[in-house]
């Protein structure tokens, strides 16, 4: 994607106009991508900065990923406050943020952890069905592939046991495929019936 930090950033110096401006840009550059592929992927980092903000207005769904330790569950909730007031902020301008869905999705989560199993009952109660059902689980392949900068579809071969790798491969297989279904689903639904972009915050 050509849109880096540097252009975004200078977009639109000066003026009330500054924020809108890079908005704007950061939307057309996605709707030209638009035309040549299916699914678009912007990472912002989880702050609440010129960037992310440009990325949350111009994107039409939200995925939170939030790893399942005390920590990111709190920061998460924090931020997404602080999210949901920004966006009435932003609405309030007359700048529209709107989504085709919004979902959280756990990961690094380990079944046999106690902590990990209490954290996503105490998800589930906070985020209700926001939060995607099947988490990505903690495992040695996943952290082996990451230090190759790479991911488990990536690799040639197992690098940890066959079994361990395919136990990683279909636990992602049906966590993506959860995000692939929604993606599919609002695919064939008008704009009238999107969700509104505050109804994860709630």
């Amino acid at each position: 994607m050509s849109w880096r930090r540097p252009v975004l950033a200078a977009a639109g110096s000066g003026g009330g106009g500054t924020l809108a401006a890079r908005f704007r840009k950061l939307k057309a550059g996605l709707a030209e991508l638009a035309q040549n592929y299916d699914v678009v992927l912007l990472d912002p980092p989880p702050a609440l900065g010129t960037i992310s903000l440009a990325v949350m207005q111009a994107a039409n769904a939200l995925l939170v990923p939030l790893a399942a330790t005390t920590p990111d569950f709190c920061s998460t909730v924090q931020f997404l406050s602080m999210m949901s007031q920004v966006i009435t902020q932003l609405q309030a301008a007359g700048i529209r943020v709107e989504y085709d869905f919004c979902r959280l999705l756990c990961s690094k989560f380990d079944a046999n952890d106690p902590s990990h199993t209490m954290l996503q009952r105490i998800m589930a109660q906070t985020f209700g069905p926001a939060l995607l059902p099947v988490p990505i689980l903690e495992s040695a392949e996943i952290s082996h592939a990451a230090l190759r900068m790479m991911t488990i579809y990536e690799l040639e071969r197992p690098i940890g046991t066959p079994k361990t790798h395919k136990r990683c491969r279909t636990n992602i297989d049906e966590a993506l495929g959860q995000i692939e279904q929604l993606i599919r689903h609002r695919w064939g639904r008008g704009d009238t019936e999107r969700t509104p972009a505050l109804e994860i915050a709630g």
